[in-house]
């Protein structure tokens, strides 16, 4: 029953590794997938600046799945009557969803800008950054919640409710003088 996916990604998510970390990883590997197949379908010369595309574009991803994230964290700790994961996950990808929207839209006005101002040393760069972007916003709303969901399905915690999702996201997420988090309320009480 096993070996259908990913088989580091199986078998971290088996040992009880981080099931959010996970997911993740998993949601920003596709965007990178993704990219590579449209420079190679594209012929686009792999270049310094398409490596730095990529590089961004890796970062932006992840960037945009741990604020999605991070908001299931939120909603899990507030107190939900019988709400299922699938339905805090739901919640939470649209309460980010306008903050997406305006970020995604900003850099895509911006790498359209290299695209049609820029010169033909910056023009595979915006190439990628432009496919970049619509691919990670996909990603983080449309493949690393169901990808936490399965991960949850397939690989049942002894308890696997929201509330115990919400004990266990609840337990250091955030690290001391980090922002939101039990660190942060420690800084608020000072």
């Amino acid at each position: 029953e096993h070996g259908h996916g990913c088989p580091a990604a199986e078998f971290s998510a088996h040992l009880g590794a981080d099931r959010f970390g996970t997911a993740a990883v998993l949601s920003t590997s596709h965007d990178i997938l993704v990219t590579f197949a449209f420079i190679k379908l594209t012929n686009l010369e792999v270049s310094l600046t398409v490596v730095a595309a990529i590089l961004t574009l890796l970062g932006y991803s992840a960037n945009d799945t741990i604020i999605i994230f991070d908001r299931v964290r939120e909603n899990l700790r507030k107190p939900h009557k019988g709400m299922t994961l699938a339905t805090i996950l739901d919640r939470s990808i649209n309460e980010t969803l306008p903050r997406s929207i305006m970020t995604h839209a900003t850099t895509l006005l911006a790498t359209l800008a290299l695209l049609v101002l820029a010169g033909e040393v910056i023009r595979p760069f915006a190439w990628v950054m432009a496919f970049g972007v619509f691919v990670a916003t996909f990603s983080s709303i449309y493949v690393a919640g169901p990808v936490l969901l399965w991960i949850e399905s397939k690989y049942p915690r002894n308890d696997d409710s929201a509330t115990a999702l919400a004990a266990k996201a609840g337990k250091d997420a955030t690290p001391p003088g980090s922002r939101g988090g039990r660190g942060a309320e420690r800084l608020a009480a000072r």
